[in-house]
């Protein structure tokens, strides 16, 4: 009889797992956070050395979280426009706006002073700390340095707009710009020299690829994400450059973040891609994710991962069955043609690009199969403004961006022609 029951309590312990395992495996990887941030625009995210998370909006200031983005509170900062946010290990934290440049608080963000002697623009695309404690940010009027945490600050690169700055030793530091590439220093900022071989645009004559975010893995490759052509990776410290897209669709890739267990992620206008692989392969983690147009990400220390979107604030489940989610992401395949509405809509010289200061708004569109695509914009009286693409695409989820050029403002309709397949929709652009 004990025999009997013994079995009995084994069968019924299969089962019990073999229903947790399907349940989690259907549970989504994003969950949406609550509250004042469940519908603002997220560009900033920071992790605190307490724990607390620190997520910056267009338009909305900045708040904390002490509960891993349970709750909410709104800091104290007067700014509502954060671009970017960097924490030291001592807790410091800085805040970079849109013009009204550079805000820091020593205590959690229940007070603020504004450091911004000496810079030469108040719009902060990006502040990083060095190895030495030098801080440095990157405007669209140069890079800057700071030796006294932030009270004045002298500019060491003019010319150029900085969008991101990773250092790599005591002496050595990469730059992303603008339209000009990559450019490395070697003796802390006082002379630089240019890293773009290979990352010239596929259409581009003059300008190079806007550098929008860079990171190392820890084996020593080197990726930047880039603002039309996705990821770049090197394999030699930065000194030539191959696209890296295998799986991630084109389009602006903002950020970067790493966990753990050394797989990046990588916040797109598609939404968030995960390499396990150091770069060869990439896959969508977009199970969970209202909104696709992704800009900000961070990791705390509890390897939960934030993203913030457009529209909103997401956290992951602990990434520890990672796998699960990979198997899944390589499944997601269209399966019909369809034609998104373009984002943001309406789009403006105000809420234009992070990047590039410019009006643009995203179409996306899948594809079920290889077709040749053609995007076309149209005024109302049916007359053809520009042509957006123009060329055949394989299976998947595209993302093209359209930067109107020396129109009035209104709406417009876009067509797609995929094959047998044709759509339209309208936008609306004001400038």
């Amino acid at each position: 009889m004990k025999t009997i029951r013994r079995y009995f309590a084994f069968c019924v312990m299969l089962v019990l797992l073999s229903v947790a395992t399907v349940v989690f495996s259907q549970e989504k990887f994003w969950q949406p956070t609550t509250g004042p941030l469940s519908q603002s625009s997220v560009w900033a995210l920071a992790i605190h050395p307490n724990g607390d998370v620190f997520a910056g909006t267009y338009n909305n200031g900045l708040y904390r979280s002490s509960d891993n983005g349970v709750s909410w509170i709104k800091t104290n900062l007067t700014s509502q426009w954060i671009r970017t946010l960097l924490i030291t290990s001592q807790g410091h934290i800085f805040a970079g706006t849109y013009q009204q440049g550079i805000f820091r608080s020593l205590d959690l963000g229940h007070t603020w002073q504004h450091t911004s002697a000496g810079l030469e623009d108040s719009t902060i695309n990006v502040i990083v700390v060095d190895f030495s404690g030098t801080l440095l940010a990157g405007t669209n009027r140069g890079l800057f340095r700071s030796l006294d945490n932030g009270e004045s600050w002298i500019n060491i690169y003019p010319n150029f707009t900085v969008l991101t700055v990773m250092p790599i030793s005591p002496r050595k530091v990469f730059a992303g710009t603008a339209c000009w590439g990559l450019r490395q220093s070697l003796d802390n900022g006082e002379n630089w020299n240019i890293l773009n071989i290979g990352l010239r645009r596929d259409m581009a004559f003059i300008c190079y690829n806007d550098i929008l975010c860079l990171i190392k893995n820890s084996i020593g490759h080197y990726f930047v994400g880039v603002i039309e052509e996705g990821v770049f990776r090197s394999l030699n410290e930065g000194h030539t450059w191959q696209k890296a897209n295998n799986g991630l669709a084109a389009g602006p890739v903002s950020a970067f973040v790493k966990d753990e267990f050394d797989h990046i992620f990588a916040a797109t206008g598609g939404g968030v891609y995960l390499t396990y692989d150091s770069g060869d392969h990439w896959v969508r983690l977009n199970e969970g994710l209202t909104n696709t147009f992704v800009r900000s990400l961070a990791a705390s220390p509890e390897n939960y991962i934030f993203a913030g979107t457009q529209n909103g604030l997401f956290r992951s489940v602990v990434p520890t069955n990672i796998k699960t989610f990979v198997e899944e992401a390589n499944t997601d395949i269209p399966t019909t043609f369809t034609l998104e509405q373009n984002y943001p809509n309406p789009f403006s010289s105000l809420a234009a690009s992070r990047f590039t200061g410019n009006p643009t708004t995203t179409i996306a569109f899948s594809l079920p199969r290889p077709e040749h695509v053609t995007l076309k914009i149209y005024n109302t009286l049916g007359e053809e403004v520009a042509t957006v693409l123009q060329e055949t695409r394989n299976s998947g989820t595209h993302r093209v961006p359209w930067q109107p050029e020396n129109l009035p403002s209104g709406v417009y309709l876009y067509r797609l022609q995929a094959g047998n397949f044709a759509q339209t929709k309208k936008l609306l652009f004001v400038k």
